[in-house]
């Protein structure tokens, strides 16, 4: 699972660590969902668009997958300093993470909304994520 890969990385970095914080003693981190009484901060990962690597003549051992970091937060500055945090520990990574191997982990864009049931800033940043399989 690719995303246990990334998260493992996030929830290393320290500065993450502070911005986050933590529940139960597990990081606010999770794949996909989180349960709805998780206080804010928190950040969900997700898949989307993801695809086989096609290597001329040869069979390829990669893929590559679009993942979501979303950054819930009370303000839209928390979101954005979590979220470069996340990008400071994740962008331009390489090497076997949590049993996941990565060719590379490349920043790509962010999104900016609003949840108005929620009261929430949501920012999401998408990566490109070339892993090994």
């Amino acid at each position: 699972m690719i995303l246990k890969g990334i998260i493992s990385l996030i929830v290393a970095d320290s500065t993450c660590q502070t911005l986050i914080g933590s529940a139960n003693s597990v990081y606010k981190v999770f794949p996909v969902i989180c349960e709805q009484d998780t206080p804010k901060p928190y950040v969900l990962l997700r898949r989307t668009k993801g695809s086989a690597i096609i290597a001329k003549g040869q069979a390829s051992d990669a893929d590559s997958q679009f993942v979501n970091v979303v950054a819930f937060g009370e303000t839209y500055k928390t979101c954005i300093d979590i979220l470069e945090a996340v990008r400071a520990a994740i962008d331009n990574q390489r090497g076997t993470f949590d049993s996941v191997r990565f060719d590379r982990i490349l920043y790509q864009y962010t999104e900016d909304l609003y949840d108005k049931d929620d009261n929430a800033f949501v920012i999401s940043d998408t990566y490109l994520a070339i892993h090994l399989r």
